[in-house]
């Protein structure tokens, strides 16, 4: 413990004496003499003097300081409220001019949707027109074909009903070789009979060339029919195209209608951007923007309404 205090009483002392070597160094700079120790007080108060009239000096040129900054600062405020009015002028001036030039871009958009759709529609009703002309067509044909076959079946009857005629006219003819009469009315009766038979011969030998005419005609009409079916299914095809066609205008009218919504969360986001630089904005641009949002809305239902009328078209088709 004694040694201790001895070696902090030795630090202690070594720092004393540093620095008085230190203040007698900084006094012989000064032009001050420390020749000993009882001139040392006095020195200290020269030094004391020197450094308070320092002070004073630097106390001054710290207000004149002060005063320099706050002059700097005030013009400072002033550059700045000019530069403020200045960029609320500018940036007013600039948003009227991009709600102008949107209000100009959705009024395009939204004339383009509309065209785009009105003949979107035109088109649909012709395509539906050109299918129900098609189909009554088909029924045209169809109830064509049905007479053609009843007529078929009438003449096959009207066949069959000479063939049993024929028959009769035989068997009479072989009762009556059967009948014992005299040879001049079995002659007699055998040329009227054969006379007869040739009659119907020839009724059934035109008969059978009505019936292979008309068999012939009613291929040709079959064969017509098919060729008008197969034509029609490719006019069906032809529509199936033209309403797939139709529905990738359908999807560039939603493109073009997200596209809107995009420009107008952009812009959006500009007018959060201004808002904070220009707290208030004026009533017309808001009837503006109320307008222009009524009217994204309006574009909205028409192509919601369109999708619909659409897909119910198409469950009627199917």
């Amino acid at each position: 413990m004694f040694s201790q205090n001895m070696s902090n009483f030795e630090q202690t002392h070594e720092v004393m004496q540093q620095i008085d070597q230190q203040l007698n160094d900084y006094l012989q700079s000064r032009g001050i003499v420390n020749n000993n120790n009882s001139d040392r007080q006095t020195n200290y108060d020269k030094l004391i003097q020197q450094t308070q009239q320092r002070n004073q000096s630097l106390q001054e040129s710290n207000n004149q300081i002060k005063k320099q900054i706050q002059q700097v600062q005030l013009q400072m405020q002033n550059i700045k409220l000019d530069f403020q009015e200045r960029l609320n002028q500018k940036l007013q001036l600039q948003q009227i001019e991009l709600s102008s030039q949107f209000e100009q871009k959705v009024q395009s958009f939204g004339e383009k949707a509309r065209i785009k759709l009105m003949n979107t529609i035109q088109q649909e009703d012709q395509c539906l027109q050109q299918f129900n002309n098609l189909v009554n067509e088909k029924a045209q044909l169809q109830q064509q074909l049905e007479n053609k076959q009843q007529q078929n079946e009438q003449i096959q009857q009207e066949k069959i009903e000479l063939e049993a005629s024929y028959q009769n006219l035989l068997s009479m003819h072989n009762q009556l070789l059967q009948i014992d009469m005299s040879q001049n009315e079995l002659s007699q009766s055998r040329t009227n009979v054969l006379g007869l038979l040739n009659n119907y011969k020839q009724e059934l030998e035109q008969l059978k060339l009505a019936n292979e005419k008309i068999q012939k005609q009613m291929g040709g009409e079959l064969d017509t029919l098919k060729i008008e079916l197969q034509k029609q299914k490719q006019e069906n095809d032809v529509l199936m195209q033209k309403i797939q066609s139709q529905s990738q205008e359908q999807i560039e009218c939603d493109n073009l209608f997200n596209q809107i919504m995009q420009q107008k969360a952009k812009d959006d986001q500009v007018k959060k951007k201004k808002s904070k630089c220009k707290q208030q904005n004026t009533k017309q641009q808001k009837a503006k923007i109320d307008q222009i949002e009524k009217e994204l809305k309006r574009l909205q239902e028409i192509v919601n309404t369109k999708i619909q009328q659409k897909k119910q078209k198409q469950q009627l088709q199917q």
